[in-house]
């Protein structure tokens, strides 16, 4: 019973998240002032470029996750290699699906380079 309602909460979390990340790309250009840390992000973006946002968001998390190797002593580490090998498979799984559909010329569309 525990288990239900844990993964409810998830599901709707993450249902919660692609609803934000939808009214962020519709609302992006009219917000440029009002959220400096995402000032960069909405930047690069052009008026009607949803699909890019995720890659734009995927960017900005791995430059991030970078700078946790800089320092020593911290636990912040560990989390940031975890995520970076996460980009890593996310960025393997993109490249094996365009191969298998034969379409190898949209492989450098949603790859996200770490380091």
């Amino acid at each position: 019973m525990g288990l239900v309602l844990i993964s409810a909460r998830y599901f709707s979390v993450a249902v919660f998240v692609t609803e934000v990340l939808c009214l962020v790309a519709i609302v992006g250009p009219w917000c440029h002032g009002k959220y400096p840390p995402y000032q960069s992000i909405f930047a690069k973006l052009s008026y009607g470029e949803s699909q890019m946002l995720d890659k734009a968001f995927y960017e900005e998390e791995v430059k991030m996750l970078c700078l946790a190797f800089e320092q020593q002593f911290h636990y912040g580490v560990f989390f940031a290699y975890m995520r970076l090998r996460e980009q890593e498979i996310r960025n393997l799984m993109w490249i094996s699906e365009c191969v298998a559909q034969n379409q190898k010329s949209r492989v450098h569309d949603s790859v996200v380079f770490i380091f």
